[in-house]
């Protein structure tokens, strides 16, 4: 059964919302993100759009086709990688057996972090 929410953790959503991100979030509360999202939802927590659209090139990645990363998840799964593409709003990422890609937004947000382990040149 679900945990419910207490009325100390929504004041606590509703005074940092804007402070701080998902991860974050959840991290303070013991909550998986998802939960942190839907309460969000529920208290009508948006963030706001924003007006420069954001890019790889605004993020300023290092990742060049041809990297070798290593992709953590915000469950704490780990994979590694080679970097095929870099895109403007994600990277492709070619795993063992299949092909990923890492958005943007889920870098920025904290949701998925990536590691440089390798620099190698495209063949």
């Amino acid at each position: 059964m679900a945990k419910r929410w207490t009325q100390a953790e929504k004041e606590f959503l509703l005074n940092n919302f804007d402070k701080m991100a998902n991860a974050e979030l959840a991290a303070a509360l013991g909550r998986s993100i998802h939960a942190v999202r839907q309460q969000c939802a529920q208290l009508g927590l948006r963030r706001s759009r924003r007006k420069n659209k954001i890019t790889i090139k605004s993020y300023n990645p290092e990742y060049k086709p041809g990297d070798m990363v290593r992709v953590t998840w915000d469950r704490g799964q780990q994979r590694q990688g080679r970097v095929l593409r870099v895109y403007e709003r994600f990277i492709l990422i070619q795993f063992p057996r299949w092909r990923e890609c890492v958005n943007i937004a889920t870098l920025i947000s904290g949701d998925v972090k990536i590691e440089l382990v390798e620099r190698r040149k495209v063949a």
